[in-house]
């Protein structure tokens, strides 16, 4: 992996990590909320996931 793929896979971590807290404290509010903000944080993490195991 090149160092533009490593900040490429770090900048998209970081991002992921805002929405996750985002989703968590909105998450607060309600089970069903709650359950939505961790299905979204698979499906955003396993592509960075997947993007950084590739090469």
């Amino acid at each position: 992996m090149g160092a533009r793929d490593a900040v490429m896979v770090g900048a998209l971590g970081a991002v992921i990590i805002v929405i996750r807290f985002a989703l968590m404290i909105v998450g607060g509010l309600g089970p069903y909320v709650w359950f939505s903000s961790h299905f979204v944080d698979a499906l955003l993490i396993g592509p960075v996931f997947m993007h950084s195991q590739a090469r």
